[in-house]
């Protein structure tokens, strides 16, 4: 998640915690949790200030019952007047609101039968009581970021006109100047919009992995989301630090060497073509840009044309997980353990289980994909199965909700005692001179310098002052 001028960082799961009294048992599971409603019986309803909603009961896998509220509008429908508009905050609900049901992703370019819409500003809600005497206000107090970062390469931009422009051209809008490019996109249908997100793709399909990102926008007198580069925020101390763990996968983004490689047009395109290509699929900023993509080529791919093997899906799997991913990740959690006032845990994720967000042809996972870690988290109905307790995948789900479960109401994912699942964890935080960190494979185990002698190469390219 990331701020203003006070800058918040980027977050990928965050943990808002009631100050309940809940006790953490072996048999129970606080965040997993289930797309099946419990037994039917009377709906939970809940009135505060706003208005009156009506959830629904949800069990967990270990079978722990709580109320859900979802599909709740957290700001007016941004659709007429209010599409591409800041979210107008919704103050007052009229009527029982049924959130009892997920509301709709926004639109994108998905199955028909998947529930999209233009109106999906909605946010779930999931508690196991609403007993006002234990429970309080929602804040950020910690923060996680999964596989994400708010710093990479290169300075964050300060518009992406050229996107706005490129999607007017899709949409057959004209492109003379911002205003008609605005009135124009206003009249589309919201479908239509989200459906031509293939068009931006300039080298293969979904390549770049990265299209629009956060922009540090210049003071025109509007409202702004972010005012400052995060970079200068953190090495200036103009941040707002909490407790922090900070993630990536073993094998992030690996999967996009394959649709390269087993396509002969794009690896002949990639091999003729590499200082067109590379900086469009490994997002590379203008910036020193020559001699990056000769680098690169020398270090990952050792000067050698690709070709459809093993030798190659690894090394150009690699060079695409650490260019869209693991730089930035690595990155933000140097900075922020010499910055920040707060603990900083970094770990990997390294487990490779019976489902996974790229498995090949036979449908078995290949690696520890970017997402992967959320299979442990929360149930991924859309695309999997809810981990059965039989499963050789049941202890790292136990371990992995554990850990959630003490950052949130302790500040530290360390045992406290009512998490027997991590008798035996010791993760050390990430300092300047001890960059340790948690590999979560097999089983749970503390490292130090995680993948550096790769970085190494990236800070060499794009240098900063940590």
């Amino acid at each position: 998640m990331l701020p203003r001028a006070c800058v918040l960082l980027a977050l990928c799961a965050a943990v808002c915690v009631h100050a309940h009294k809940h006790k953490h048992q072996h048999t129970t599971e606080p965040t997993k949790v289930s797309s099946t409603p419990a037994p039917a019986e009377s709906a939970p309803v809940v009135r505060s200030v706003s208005g009156v909603f009506r959830g629904s009961w949800m069990a967990s896998r270990r079978g722990r019952r709580f109320q859900a509220y979802r599909g709740i509008r957290y700001a007016e429908p941004p659709v007429g007047e209010l599409r591409f508009q800041p979210p107008k905050l919704k103050l007052q609900y009229s009527g029982e609101v049924d959130a009892s049901q997920e509301g709709p992703a926004c639109p994108l370019p998905v199955p028909p039968t998947y529930y999209i819409d233009e109106d999906c500003l909605t946010v779930n809600v999931y508690t196991p009581t609403t007993n006002s005497k234990t429970s309080g206000p929602c804040l950020f107090h910690r923060a996680i970021s999964m596989s994400a970062s708010p710093i990479n390469k290169g300075p964050m931009v300060t518009h992406q006109r050229h996107l706005a422009v490129l999607q007017a051209q899709i949409l057959k809008c004209p492109t003379d100047n911002t205003s008609v490019i605005y009135d124009c996109l206003m009249k589309k249908p919201w479908r239509e919009i989200g459906d031509s997100l293939p068009q931006f793709w300039s080298f293969g399909p979904g390549d770049p992995v990265g299209l629009w990102g956060p922009v540090a926008e210049p003071d025109f007198g509007q409202e702004r989301y972010l005012s400052e580069d995060p970079l200068a925020a953190i090495q200036h101390g103009r941040l707002h630090t909490v407790p922090y763990i900070i993630s990536q996968t073993t094998d992030e983004f690996f999967w996009k060497a394959f649709p390269v490689l087993q396509n002969a047009t794009l690896l002949k395109t990639m091999n003729e073509e590499w200082e067109r290509i590379a900086p469009v699929s490994f997002l590379l900023p203008p910036e020193n840009r020559s001699a990056a993509v000769a680098r690169l080529r020398e270090v990952y791919l050792q000067n050698k044309p690709l070709a459809n093997d093993a030798q190659s899906e690894k090394a150009l799997g690699r060079l695409y997980g650490d260019s869209v991913i693991g730089f930035g990740v690595h990155r933000l959690a140097n900075l922020m353990c010499r910055h920040s006032k707060h603990p900083v845990w970094y770990y990997e994720f390294a487990y490779i289980g019976n489902n996974s967000h790229y498995q090949d042809p036979n449908g078995k996972p290949r690696g520890a994909a970017h997402h992967d870690d959320l299979l442990y988290l929360f149930t991924l109905s859309y695309m999997f199965p809810t981990i059965p307790l039989s499963s050789k995948d049941s202890h790292v789900v136990d371990e992995m909700t554990a850990m959630w479960y003490n950052f949130a109401r302790y500040g530290d994912p360390n045992p406290r005692g009512d998490t027997p699942e991590l008798s035996a964890l010791a993760w050390p935080a990430m300092t300047p001179r001890q960059r340790n960190y948690l590999r979560r494979g097999d089983q749970l185990t503390v490292h130090q310098n995680m993948f550096e002698d790769r970085f190494k190469v990236w800070d060499e390219l794009y240098p900063i002052d940590y």
